[in-house]
């Protein structure tokens, strides 16, 4: 399976940025929210393609610019 990496801050960041909490995205994803809490705490820190591609849906964006969004380490400073 292929994975991409999670940035947490980055993907609190989208959270705030769409006025979305944690539990809106599980709910919405079928994610179970201790795999988004993992996400979001460092504990996980890569994202399956699935997960993804459900981000992607979620916060409606271009899955490509999701997984650059994520892949750019400048962000964490620019974000």
């Amino acid at each position: 399976m292929r994975k991409g990496i999670c940035n947490p801050r980055l993907l609190e960041k989208l959270l705030e940025e769409s006025g979305h909490s944690a539990k809106e995205l599980s709910d919405a994803t079928e994610i179970p929210i201790a795999t988004i809490r993992g996400y979001l705490n460092g504990k996980r820190d890569a994202i399956s393609t699935r997960n993804m591609f459900l981000f992607a849906q979620f916060f409606q964006m271009p899955m490509p610019e999701l997984v650059d969004y994520f892949a750019d380490v400048g962000n964490i400073d620019k974000k």
